[in-house]
């Protein structure tokens, strides 16, 4: 075999045995999964328990006056989720759910591992982890760029009257997971969150 020829070998081993480790280091983090049906428009998601507290593993889809899909059409909804403003991600969530304060972004993001290395359980797009597609940076009124290479979340604690925190992963910066603060009038993903698993009694 030819040093290049042992040089690839040896990447490809790497790249595979990295995923591999991610994905066996994401099964341990996850205490269960399940899905629940929004009966509101009977929408499923997948749940998952992270350190006692359920998530849902998807963006929100419930369609709202103000949310969109990207492009308009609804197979955006299904890959990316619908996009809220602020004040539409507060009641986006079904009921005994809630948009995430930052409080609970931290605990989610400190039980992960840390801001360094969080985004990869974000990204794994595994049985065990969030399921999400990379969309396009903050936007408005429906615009967006051409590459789907961000993942924005709001939470529900404000800044101030005009802006509230969110928290994004940029592919190109991964494993980071970073947040700032935005204009309210911005549409984001939201992703909501529960304080205990009591509605795995709801599981379909």
């Amino acid at each position: 075999m030819s040093k290049k020829n042992i040089v690839v070998f040896i990447f490809y081993f790497l790249v595979i045995y990295c995923t591999n480790s991610a994905v066996a280091q994401s099964h341990a983090l996850t205490d269960s999964t399940y899905f629940f049906s929004d009966t509101r428009d009977n929408k499923s998601y997948k749940v998952i328990v992270l350190d006692g507290r359920a998530w849902m593993a998807e963006p929100m889809r419930y369609k709202t006056s103000n949310s969109w899909c990207y492009g308009g059409k609804k197979k955006n909804c299904k890959l990316y989720g619908r996009m809220y403003t602020w004040g539409d991600a507060q009641i986006a969530c079904p009921q005994g759910w809630q948009l995430p304060s930052n409080e609970e972004w931290e605990s989610l993001i400190t039980y992960l591992g840390g801001d360094k290395k969080a985004g990869n359980f974000f990204a794994a797009r595994d049985t065990s982890t969030f399921y999400l597609t990379f969309g396009y940076p903050p936007n408005i009124y429906g615009r967006f760029a051409d590459d789907a290479n961000e993942l924005h979340f709001w939470s529900t604690t404000q800044f101030n009257d005009n802006t509230a925190w969110h928290y994004f992963i940029i592919k190109d910066k991964l494993p980071l997971i970073s947040s700032s603060y935005i204009s309210k009038n911005y549409h984001l993903n939201c992703l909501c969150v529960k304080n205990d698993d009591s509605v795995m009694n709801e599981e379909k």
